[in-house]
Parts: C-alpha cells; sequence; structure tokens
C-alpha cells in the first residue's frame, strides 16, 4: 500500500466514524496501538541515548521539529 493509499483510507475511516459508532470504537482501537508504539519507540530511542531531549527554547514547533528529527534520524522508516 502506497502512502497516499494508506491516507486515503485513514481519511475515508475518519469521515465515516463521524456517523457510525462502530467504526469509531475501530478507529480509537487502531490509534490506540499506534500510540502504543509511537511510546514505545520514543521510550526505546531515549533509554538508548539516541534521542536526547528537546533544546528549552519555549517554542513547541521547534521542540516538535527537534524530536522529529531526533527520532527519525533513531528509528528510519520501515519499507513500504
Amino acid at each position: 500500500m502506497t502512502t497516499n493509499t494508506a491516507w486515503r483510507v485513514w481519511i475515508e475511516l475518519w469521515a465515516a466514524a463521524l456517523g457510525s459508532p462502530e467504526l469509531q470504537a475501530l478507529n480509537d482501537t487502531v490509534y490506540d496501538s499506534w500510540r502504543k508504539i509511537v511510546r514505545e519507540a520514543v521510550a526505546a530511542a531515549r533509554d538508548s541515548g539516541a534521542l536526547s531531549d528537546s533544546p528549552a527554547t519555549g517554542d513547541p514547533l521547534e521542540n516538535l521539529r527537534y524530536s522529529t528529527v531526533q527520532l527519525a534520524r533513531c528509528c528510519p522508516r520501515a519499507p513500504s
């Protein structure tokens, strides 16, 4: 599945879930799984020292950019 196709699937799920409690539950389950994967990857990266705390700039966007770059360096994208 290409990234474009995957995003289209997500968008369709989000739209359909607005009117369907069953699809909202599915969406919540899938997102909970994704959040767990991301939390574990970030924790592992921090524990190994590959991901350091973001600089204390006070700018949330800069901190997010810094963290994203650090995470990308230690956790390369899996082949699709």
